[in-house]
């Protein structure tokens, strides 16, 4: 039982999270006008896309009919994950204590929407 109360509430901070983050973004890419390089612009649309996905994903109730897209946005947090820890490798994590900290957070978050979304396909493979 409690592990069933564990899973709900990462759910819901998972949601507040991605609705959090979502919310930053949007704002943040609007109020820069979209400016930056393509990869900048694909990366943020992308990642707000995701987001947007992760959302909806865990609202959904157990249903067969979008388990692929759960795999496709599984595979999307994984590779956000690979991506923003290339470019911290890339740029040797100089940056600032805050920008780090927010690396970590998104990180942190797409993590538990991969394990959240995983343990979902999990249930609707055993409901069969």
């Amino acid at each position: 039982m409690r592990k069933k109360q564990f899973i709900l509430l990462l759910k819901y901070v998972a949601i507040v999270g991605n609705i959090v983050l979502l919310l930053w973004f949007s704002f943040t890419r609007i109020n820069e006008e979209f400016k930056g390089s393509i990869y900048q612009k694909i990366s943020s649309v992308g990642l707000i896309g995701l987001l947007a996905t992760n959302i909806f994903l865990l609202f959904m109730r157990n249903k067969q009919s979008i388990s692929f897209l759960r795999y496709a946005a599984i595979v999307g947090n994984v590779l956000f994950i690979l991506w923003i820890l290339f470019n911290g490798i890339r740029e040797e994590f100089k940056a600032p204590l805050t920008e780090n900290f927010h690396y970590v957070a998104v990180m942190g978050l797409l993590a538990i929407n991969t394990v959240l979304l995983f343990s979902r396909i999990q249930q609707v493979a055993k409901q069969g």
